[in-house]
């Protein structure tokens, strides 16, 4: 079995016949390591695929190579090529017999004073290992399709619009993108208003509003209007009188308003507010005339638009 990766500071990748890496991942998992295969299809980086190391080499050898211009880095020594084409020759040949020192090789561009880690290719896998050996230190990592769910294209976009607000001069990046045409908006006329039916009042509706402000309601202390009237009974329930209240020294009043009759009374225990609805009749604690008066005005004052009290103040009108 070989170390064939490290990759950062918790993660390396072992290589080796089948039935020894079973017997290392059983092992390994027990201790609490998290264990995966990897669906390579070779030994990579190991003696293993040595039969294949010769044919490489020959096409490495038969590729014409130049100094470099810029710095190159191994992830076999894991630090910057030599100038000679001919030694970078060499490394190249027995890479895929070499392990992967991909962690020195990210510490060592740090070191040289590389900071900024541009992931080509699919997924962010090489992203994440850069932030995993960096950690704290400052960088910036961007993986250009991070994502295999999302959409390649956009995830490129968004990747240059990073690389941009970073520092980075780019401008043109894509040469197959059509030319965006803009097309300014029509100024729209001042006095162009949209119309619809939210504000519609059909004819029957509009003579009930205009009957209501012509006719409107009142409320009566005299019980001259001949409707019924609901009044206190002497056994304190409700009891219902055209016309006057049977209880002494009462003054009935006919009340439209939330539904409810009062009869108000001089007498203290006379008085009482009544709903005018079966099953939600119901008496206030009221008890004498000025309360009376109170509790109608109090209504009038949380509806105003609806009622004003005559100037006397006896009755209220609804208006």
């Amino acid at each position: 079995m070989t170390l064939a990766n490290w990759n950062s500071n918790n993660q390396v990748a072992l290589a080796g016949p089948k039935p020894v890496l079973a017997r290392v991942q059983q092992a390994l998992s027990e201790k609490g390591y998290s264990v995966m295969q990897l669906p390579v299809s070779a030994a990579f980086h190991t003696p293993l695929v040595g039969h294949a190391q010769k044919p490489f080499a020959d096409a490495i050898h038969a590729t014409p190579f130049e100094t470099p211009r810029i710095k190159v880095y191994s992830n076999s020594t894991g630090k910057q090529h030599a100038s000679d084409p001919q030694v970078i020759r060499e490394v190249l040949a027995a890479h895929i017999l070499n392990p992967v020192l991909f962690k020195d090789e990210i510490e060592s561009i740090y070191a040289d004073g590389g900071y900024f880690f541009i992931e080509f290719g699919p997924k962010n896998v090489l992203t994440n290992l850069v932030k995993n050996i960096l950690a704290d230190k400052p960088h910036l990592a961007v993986a250009l399709n991070g994502n295999a769910k999302k959409d390649s294209d956009r995830q490129l976009r968004e990747a240059v619009l990073q690389l941009r607000v970073a520092g980075l001069p780019l401008t043109a990046f894509d040469p197959y993108q059509p030319v965006m045409k803009f097309v300014q908006p029509k100024k729209k006329s001042t006095v162009t208003i949209t119309l619809n039916g939210g504000l519609y009042v059909s004819e029957k509706t509009r003579s009930a509003f205009d009957k209501a402000l012509v006719e409107g309601h009142k409320i009566h202390t005299n019980g001259s209007n001949g409707k019924e009237i609901l009044t206190p009974s002497a056994a304190g329930g409700v009891s219902k009188t055209p016309e006057s209240c049977s209880h002494a020294n009462c003054r009935p009043a006919e009340i439209n308003l939330s539904g409810f009759a009062v009869c108000l009374s001089t007498d203290p225990g006379a008085y009482g507010l009544f709903g005018k609805e079966p099953g939600r009749i119901r008496e206030t604690p009221e008890r004498n005339l000025t309360t009376a008066r109170t509790v109608l005005a109090e209504r009038c004052r949380i509806r105003p638009h609806f009622c004003q009290p005559d100037p006397d103040g006896s009755r209220f009108a609804i208006q």
